[in-house]
């Protein structure tokens, strides 16, 4: 435990002089310790005290030495650190929300999902476990609206909460990404009209993204149906069985209820 091997006959007699009772056989030592010694109660006691006798300077000052094998990373693989190296070279900032959100924003954006109800929670809109990123970064949108900051470039990556029976504890933890854009293109400049960021702009931010795998090729865009989004301006990526729903627009109800002042840019993947 120190790091250092004492013989066998000093540790019995440090022990002894330290006025316990001693006994050693089969490679260990039973040790009692007197009435007055309550402060030995463990064998890191023990351990402690025959460290402090033997003298610290004599126990030697060398690093642990351990023979590591790195373990291969399949270069198939793209790391969630590089996913986020690339959201920032796209001029996206990394936000971190909470997990618990309101029950009702959630329900508007998700009806169809059943979420996960807190039993006690630290207040009633924060009484849900989120079953995507979407709540939190539409809230962090509507915060940095209302400080009038309209351009707003935010992704996070974090666990959403799937009630499942299957699943330990019931509940599904899986691991997801989700960005959101709103406002102009590119930061304010005199050289440079305003011009609004459109669907395209977030579409060619994740094929930017996906095109560092080998999965590129395999990227298929079709139609899907969303209950929170404007008929007509909803897509879904297909990509080997994983999905991917790209918004432009949300329902003007939608946008009235989560006090945003625009209709919204999302991605999820």
């Amino acid at each position: 435990m120190i790091g250092h091997h004492i013989d066998d006959a000093t540790v019995t007699d440090i022990l002894t002089r330290l006025g316990l009772n001693v006994t050693f056989a089969d490679n260990s030592w039973t040790a009692i310790a007197p009435s007055w010694r309550f402060d030995i109660e463990i064998e890191e006691d023990l351990i402690e005290e025959i460290a402090r006798i033997y003298g610290y300077n004599s126990i030697p000052n060398n690093s642990p030495l351990a023979h590591l094998t790195m373990k291969g990373t399949p270069e198939k693989l793209l790391e969630a650190n590089r996913i986020r190296m690339a959201l920032v070279d796209s001029d996206y900032q990394e936000v971190i929300t909470y997990s618990f959100v309101d029950p009702k924003k959630q329900s508007l954006l998700h009806p169809q999902q059943e979420a996960l109800i807190l039993p006690n929670p630290i207040s009633s809109e924060m009484s849900a476990m989120r079953v995507s990123l979407l709540t939190g970064l539409l809230d962090t949108i509507v915060y940095n609206q209302s400080r009038q900051q309209n351009r707003v470039r935010i992704f996070e990556a974090g666990l959403r909460f799937i009630p499942d029976s299957n699943a330990e504890s019931g509940v599904r933890q899986e691991f997801v990404f989700g960005a959101a854009i709103v406002g102009d293109k590119r930061p304010v400049h005199w050289e440079n009209k305003s011009e609004a960021a459109d669907f395209f702009d977030l579409k060619g931010d994740i094929e930017r993204i996906l095109s560092l795998t080998s999965i590129r090729h395999d990227l298929q865009f079709v139609a899907k149906q969303f209950p929170a989004l404007h008929p007509g301006n909803r897509l879904r990526l297909c990509l080997m069985a994983k999905k991917l729903v790209l918004s432009e627009l949300f329902t003007r109800q939608l946008c009235k209820s989560l006090a945003l002042k625009a209709n919204r840019l999302y991605v999820k993947f």
